[in-house]
């Protein structure tokens, strides 16, 4: 199943049961954010809420422990 995500541009948050990923997309810009900004994933998981139900972020399914997997990315 992991080389199956990675095959279709999703990374996955877990080797032993990837049950969320991550596109390559918002990693990228979360990398940018990071180095150029000094945002940290917490704030970053915050912006993505807001993107993703601008309305009422706080409903939006947005994993905070999962945004700390995207340090494997850096």
């Amino acid at each position: 199943m992991y080389i199956q995500l990675l095959q279709i541009g999703l990374y996955p948050t877990s080797q032993k049961s990837p049950c969320m990923a991550f596109t390559f997309h918002i990693l990228d810009d979360f990398r940018i954010e990071n180095l150029e900004c000094k945002i940290p994933a917490f704030v970053y998981s915050q912006k993505l809420r807001r993107k993703t139900y601008p309305t009422f972020p706080h409903f939006a399914a947005v994993c905070l422990r999962c945004s700390l997997c995207s340090s494997l990315y850096n």
